[in-house]
């Protein structure tokens, strides 16, 4: 998004950082899987305050999905190309 050219991100679900009035009923809790992260770090590229950056020693790391910040947007689950984000075992 910290490009000289325009960004566009399409949802079928309202933003989790503009507030709005009215109910809202999030989608499903996401999550990580961390035998098919690659550590490529596109869904960090988002901008999404649900995922954050966990360094390992000696690689590159793995994305993790905060479940009390995530409101089921898919965005990064559409974004990610290794298919390693999707709905948590435990659910909402």
């Amino acid at each position: 998004m910290a490009r000289p050219e325009t960004s566009v991100i399409i949802t079928d679900k309202p933003c989790v950082l503009i507030k709005r009035d009215g109910v809202y009923a999030p989608g499903p809790l996401l999550e990580v899987d961390e035998g098919n992260c690659t550590g490529c770090r596109a869904c960090l590229k988002i901008g999404c305050p649900a995922i954050e950056w966990i360094p390992s020693s000696g690689k590159k790391g793995k994305a993790r999905i905060d479940p009390l910040l995530c409101n089921g947007c898919e965005v990064c689950r559409q974004l990610c190309k290794f298919s390693a984000i999707g709905e948590a075992k435990n659910g909402r």
